[in-house]
């Protein structure tokens, strides 16, 4: 009789406990993963934990730091950088006491507390002869106050009262006959606002154009001394009065400085060496005519 194996068949117990065995294992094996995953945030969890402890450690050092300065930079600048002397350097009609006052600048002030072009602008407002203001600190407790006065070079009457104004046409102040002497009359019309220490304001743009680029041709002209009179009522016809004998008839307010030149060569001539009145027309720049007349009045 012959022997024989009988296999067991396809699905049998063999192959239901080898699947067991590895269904167990990859059991074990998912839960090792998870729990080196736990493990693995809680760790980070720690790190990000003591980084922030670390970075609000690091504010806190830094905030307390940053307050303890500003507090002693607070307590030295309160006892130190005092002002105890203010020095005036400069030609003025007014005393130390007054420009130091008029700046706003005074003993006991902080030496960095204030603007250096905010007190020239206010000293300037406060008091009208002032022309300009440097301001030199010195470490600890000292300024100096250098001021450039300006003096009356036009006149002008606004609104019934004579003004004094300055070479830039800032007014100075009122003044009386006494004080006109010297000075070239301004013969203004439609002024707006007259402010000691300012320019006029004009009504119109055009006459307030006019009267800063004619004066200024005049500042720069040989016959600056000369001119007496300036009228600037029409803004399409200027003329000016030299040596008080000579009426200039600039026509259009084009190339002023060109007919200044013209006239002054002109009146090199011996000619205006007289006591003749004369008309000067400098309307066409290619001929100039000159007309004695000695019934001419300055005043109208």
């Amino acid at each position: 009789m012959g022997l024989f194996k009988k296999q067991a068949p396809h699905g049998y117990e063999g192959e239901s406990l080898i699947e067991e065995i590895y269904g167990s294992r990859t059991e074990r094996e998912i839960s090792e993963i998870e729990k080196n995953a736990e493990r693995v945030e809680a760790y980070e969890m720690m790190r990000s934990r003591k980084r922030r402890r670390g970075f609000l450690r690091a504010f806190a050092i830094i905030l307390i730091l940053s307050v303890l300065t500003i507090a002693v930079i607070y307590t030295g600048y309160s006892f130190l950088f005092v002002i105890d002397e203010i020095n005036v350097v400069g030609d003025s009609p007014y005393t130390d006491a007054e420009i130091s006052e008029g700046a706003g600048v005074n003993p006991g002030d902080k030496l960095f507390s204030f603007s250096s072009v905010k007190a020239e602008k206010l000293l300037m407002a406060n008091l009208p002869y002032i022309g300009s203001l440097q301001v030199e600190r010195n470490i600890p407790d000292k300024v100096t106050l250098t001021v450039k006065s300006e003096s009356p070079v036009y006149y002008t009457e606004i609104y019934g009262k004579i003004y004094l104004m300055s070479e830039t046409l800032r007014i100075l102040g009122e003044g009386g006959d006494a004080d006109l002497a010297g000075l070239t009359r301004l013969r203004l019309t439609g002024v707006k606002e007259a402010v000691f220490g300012s320019v006029p304001v004009m009504r119109n743009k055009t006459a307030q154009e006019q009267l800063q680029s004619v004066t200024e041709c005049i500042n720069s002209s040989s016959l600056a001394g000369r001119i007496t009179q300036i009228d600037l009522r029409n803004i399409y016809r200027l003329e000016m009065v030299c040596d008080n004998k000579y009426l200039l008839e600039f026509g259009e307010f084009s190339e002023v400085d060109t007919k200044l030149r013209i006239a002054s060569a002109v009146l090199e001539d011996e000619m205006f060496k007289s006591s003749n009145k004369a008309r000067i027309d400098l309307r066409d720049l290619s001929e100039t005519i000159v007309v004695v007349d000695n019934q001419l009045d300055f005043d109208k």
